[in-house]
């Protein structure tokens, strides 16, 4: 399996992730509650993915790979 298909959406989603600052309006109008509050709701999802997938991937190693100790 290509290993880029096995990546969680958070992964695959970096681009996305550096791109938000560009896409939205966090130094115009709203304020640092907002713009934290609006970064929140765009990103955690995505930390979650990747932070699931790492751990899913560290249960299939040994514990002493040490990519499963780095993770």
């Amino acid at each position: 399996m290509n290993q880029s298909a096995r990546l969680p959406e958070a992964w695959n989603g970096c681009p996305r992730c550096r791109g938000i600052n560009a896409h939205l309006p966090w130094n115009t109008h709203l304020t640092a509650e907002a713009r934290h509050d609006a970064r929140q709701r765009l990103v955690r999802p995505m930390v979650q993915d990747l932070h699931d997938w790492l751990r899913a991937e560290r249960a299939r190693m040994s514990k002493h790979n040490p990519v499963a100790k780095a993770i």
